[in-house]
């Protein structure tokens, strides 16, 4: 479950950032529609993959809970450059 919502999230943030707003999330269309301009395709693209293989890893049987840190770990390094845009927190 915790995987499908955390996908839905970066799924609406890539079909913001191509300009298609049909979200899943439709009650945080505001806040997708803000957000996405501090991400990039490739950035939300590649948010994708990293969920989908961490789900793939769970699937297969891996640690959950390490699966979960890491996965949560390599989003925030994926995203970092929109979080400090955001909250205007330059590196």
């Amino acid at each position: 479950m915790l995987f499908e919502t955390v996908l839905s999230w970066y799924r609406d943030l890539f079909m913001a950032a191509i300009g298609n707003p049909q979200f899943i999330n439709e009650d945080y269309a505001r806040e997708l529609g803000q957000t996405s301009h501090f991400f990039s395709i490739r950035k939300a693209k590649k948010a994708l993959q990293l969920i989908l293989q961490a789900r793939q890893h769970v699937e297969l049987n891996a640690n959950p809970r390490l699966i979960l840190e890491v996965l949560f770990l390599n989003l925030r390094k994926t995203t970092a450059e929109a979080d400090s845009l955001i909250t205007g927190d330059f590196l």
